[in-house]
């Protein structure tokens, strides 16, 4: 039903996201002749629902790795 429908359409996702830390290698999105190598620096979580929730961060130094 429509109802059904629309309600999926508001569902949080809850699929994890696994990135490698160092050295992630996304050049099977990028057509460009640079390679995009990247390092991951921090994380952004949300907590709660669609419509309200609370944030945490997480970052890595560059400088000193903590």
């Amino acid at each position: 039903s429509e109802r059904v429908e629309s309600r999926k359409a508001k569902a949080k996702i809850r699929d994890e996201a696994a990135m490698s830390v160092d050295g992630a290698d996304i050049t099977a999105a990028d057509d460009s002749d640079e390679d995009p190598i990247y390092d991951l620096y921090a994380v952004d979580n949300h907590y709660g629902g669609l419509g309200d929730g609370h944030y945490t961060a997480y970052a890595q130094n560059p400088m000193d790795g903590k």
